[in-house]
């Protein structure tokens, strides 16, 4: 069977996504997703022990973007990472690195907040970012790259192709209240730079607001339908003024990884001593 989201419908409940399984013999309703109007309760109907993991998944991965892009929230692609002073994004296209730096910066003390999905909000005393996931997905490829043996993980899902099986790493020194999702201070946002084969060290360049808005907005979810584009720019452009953003080059080898992590926590905590 394989599991798809309709598009979604308002009702007198609130936001309403209807997951179903799609098999040779027809359609059937697996569960549903209600988001409340306002925005602070969710909702997801009863479903079969035997597929709950794989469709919690689904739902957590697929159905609740659609449902924050529907309802005007800020989306940008890319990964969270936790520091001393909160939060801070690594944002690049796919394939870009997201991943293996996420596992380099989790190395070095930045324990993984959201995988894939950043979402920023603006608040009376500046901005902060929802957790999501605490938790990175990466190929055994990747795992192999970096020197991680993929069997000390579970893997989140299979495939026919072994390696295109994604692994789910956690901080294994994560505790439960670390784990709640509760929003932090977003300290600063990291725009990728493609790898380059010939830069010896890694390098961050922080950049002005009007060419970090040009830049945000290659990762800024623009989902159809959404209520307001223009109100949708305009907290991309109030984010770009008020937090700190780097564009972070790096060399396209492995071994430059922990070099990279390191740099971008000591720019951190210089900014933030600042």
């Amino acid at each position: 069977a394989e599991l798809l989201a309709d598009s979604g419908a308002a009702t007198p409940d609130g936001w309403q996504i209807d997951i179903v399984d799609r098999a040779p013999d027809g359609c059937r309703r697996a569960c549903s997703l209600i988001l409340r109007g306002d925005g602070q309760a969710l909702t997801v109907s009863d479903t079969e022990a035997t597929f709950a993991t794989t469709r919690w998944t689904f739902v957590t991965r697929v159905a609740i973007r659609s449902l924050l892009g529907r309802l005007g929230a800020l989306l940008l692609h890319g990964n969270l990472s936790r520091c001393s002073a909160g939060a801070f994004a690594t944002l690049g296209p796919s394939g870009s690195g997201k991943s293996s730096l996420a596992i380099a910066l989790m190395q070095a003390g930045a324990a993984p907040l959201a995988d894939d999905i950043v979402r920023p909000e603006r608040v009376p005393h500046g901005w902060q970012v929802w957790p999501g996931h605490h938790e990175i997905l990466a190929e055994a490829p990747t795992l192999g790259r970096l020197g991680i043996d993929p069997a000390a993980w579970p893997p989140l899902w299979g495939r026919a192709d072994p390696e295109e099986q994604k692994y789910r790493l956690t901080d294994v020194t994560a505790t439960e209240e670390s784990r709640m999702p509760l929003p932090l201070p977003l300290a600063g946002i990291f725009l990728l730079e493609p790898r380059s084969r010939t830069a010896e060290a890694p390098l961050v360049e922080r950049i002005p607001p009007a060419a970090a808005l040009a830049a945000l907005m290659l990762h800024c979810e623009w989902l159809p339908g959404l209520p307001d584009r223009s109100d949708l720019l305009a907290r991309l452009g109030s984010l770009a003024r008020e937090v700190p953003i780097w564009r972070l080059a790096r060399p396209d080898r492995i071994d430059a990884l922990p070099a990279t992590a390191d740099l971008i926590l000591s720019t951190l905590d210089r900014t933030c001593r600042t």
